[in-house]
C-alpha cells in the first residue's frame, strides 16, 4: 500500500513538472509573437550641419511603438528621428517634426509621436575649425 501511494505521488510530481514546462514555455511562445504598444525613445541626428555651428537639443524623442514583442525588441534601436539643420536659424527656436523625419523599420508602426514642438538653441562658435 505504501509502494502504491509512492508511485502516485513521483508520478503526480512529474506530471505537474511537464504541465509546468509545457505551460512555461507555451506561454513564451505565444507572448513573443503578440502585438503590444510601447513608448520608445528614439535618437534626434541633425543632418546638413556645418563645422562652426554647435546645435542643443533633446538627445531623444518619445515615441509609440507598435508591433510583435520579438520586432519591438528587437528592431527598435534601429530607428531615428533626422532633422535638417540648414533650415534653423541662429538662436533659440522651436522647430516641428513632422513624420517624414522618424526613420522605423518596416516591421514596426508609428502610433503617436509624443512631441508637438522640440526647443533647439543653434550658435555659431567662430574660433572652431
Amino acid at each position: 500500500m505504501a509502494l502504491l501511494q509512492k508511485k502516485r505521488r513521483l508520478n503526480n510530481i512529474v506530471l505537474k513538472s511537464l504541465a509546468l514546462f509545457f505551460g512555461y514555455y507555451g506561454w513564451i511562445f505565444f507572448s513573443l509573437h503578440h502585438k503590444i504598444e510601447i513608448v520608445y525613445n528614439l535618437p534626434l541626428f541633425f543632418y546638413n550641419t556645418q563645422k562652426k555651428v554647435s546645435i542643443t537639443a533633446p538627445d531623444t524623442i518619445p515615441v509609440t511603438l507598435y508591433g510583435t514583442r520579438t520586432e519591438l525588441f528587437k528592431s527598435a534601436t534601429h530607428g531615428s528621428i533626422h532633422a535638417d539643420a540648414s533650415v534653423l536659424q541662429e538662436g533659440e527656436q522651436s522647430i516641428n517634426l513632422k513624420e517624414q523625419n522618424i526613420f522605423l523599420p518596416e516591421t514596426l508602426q508609428l502610433i503617436d509621436c509624443n512631441f508637438k514642438k522640440i526647443k533647439i538653441i543653434k550658435k555659431t562658435n567662430e574660433g572652431v575649425l
